[in-house]
């Protein structure tokens, strides 16, 4: 479907997550995200050939970040489209180009730590979207111009948060914000509208730096990688409840600790804050938002990090 002139989306599902894809065309052509292998193969070529004629004419592929999802595809689409430039957030490109480096550093980061990884079904299903590494052109670090047309200019913003090196695309003119999954409300949905995930954002104030960056240009529009198209009002409220989970996630924490008789362990916080912020689908991926909100009250001084039998736990500092 066309959004505005020059601007193309496309929404398929994997199970009921919704995955949705965009195409900017003009006297060039880019398409935002490159799904998984199955999904660049069976929705992506066959669209990408009916925007464009023939696959092979993209010009662009932008991997909005360094998440399976949405660069998994890149090999199957590099086939297709020999001649398209693979650009990619400088700071998640390791994550992108190593097979390995993501899961150590990303989906399995809470390991050592923490005692908490993902099971092994859910390991594999990342495993089966990732696809074969492949080297990418560029590496982007916001601040950038993408030049589609005379009048379809995107300019690439970084957006940290949920990961280091996040960039999303903004076209000024019709004020369309193309974000990825620089944020994510309150929770993430399915095709029914139901609570799947929470926010996996791992830097408290970057996400919140991120929020107010993308509120200040006023989008019109607002296109992501999980959530429905979003126009004016809605765009108000998805960011307003964007920065609450953050806001409620701090006070739920602090009445925790205050609450607590004994040190509080992330898996424990998970447990615990699970139905106070959700409930959600999929709560083990609470790890991420909670495991930033604890690092910012270490650094401020209002909890204090202890080892128990190897796992981390924390403590609130009184007096």
């Amino acid at each position: 479907m066309e959004i505005v002139p020059g601007i193309y989306r496309q929404e398929a599902y994997i199970g009921k997550k919704l995955m949705a894809h965009h195409l900017i065309v003009g006297e060039r052509s880019l398409l935002v995200d490159a799904g998984t292998p199955e999904l660049a193969r069976e929705v992506l070529i066959p669209w990408l050939a009916e925007q464009l004629g023939d696959p092979a004419h993209l010009d662009m592929i932008l991997v909005t970040h360094g998440d399976v999802d949405h660069f998994g595809g890149l090999e199957t689409l590099r086939a297709a489209c020999p001649r398209a430039l693979t650009l990619v957030p400088a700071l998640d490109r390791r994550w992108i180009e190593d097979a390995e480096a993501i899961f150590r550093e990303r989906y399995d980061a809470y390991h050592a730590d923490h005692g908490l990884t993902y099971v092994p079904e859910m390991t594999q299903m990342l495993r089966s979207w990732q696809g074969n590494p492949i080297p990418t052109a560029l590496g982007l670090t916001g601040g950038e111009d993408i030049r589609c047309g005379p009048e379809l200019v995107l300019q690439v913003l970084h957006v940290p948060g949920h990961t280091p090196g996040h960039l999303m695309l903004w076209e000024p003119r019709q004020r369309v914000a193309i974000i990825g999954d620089a944020l994510n409300g309150a929770t993430q949905i399915d095709r029914d509208g139901a609570p799947t995930a929470p926010p996996p954002y791992t830097d408290r104030d970057i996400y919140l730096t991120s929020i107010q960056t993308i509120a200040s240009l006023q989008p019109a529009i607002l296109l992501t990688g999980h959530f429905p198209i979003m126009r004016d009002q809605e765009v108000t409220t998805f960011l307003q409840a964007s920065r609450d989970f953050v806001l409620r996630t701090d006070a739920v924490l602090a009445r925790l600790l205050a609450e607590a008789t004994e040190p509080l362990t992330l898996a424990r916080l998970i447990e615990l804050t699970d139905p106070l912020l959700g409930p959600f689908g999929f709560p083990p991926d609470l790890e991420y938002a909670l495991e930033a909100h604890m690092r910012w009250l270490e650094r401020y001084g209002r909890v204090r990090r202890l080892q128990r039998e190897g796992i981390v736990a924390w403590e609130a500092v009184r007096g």
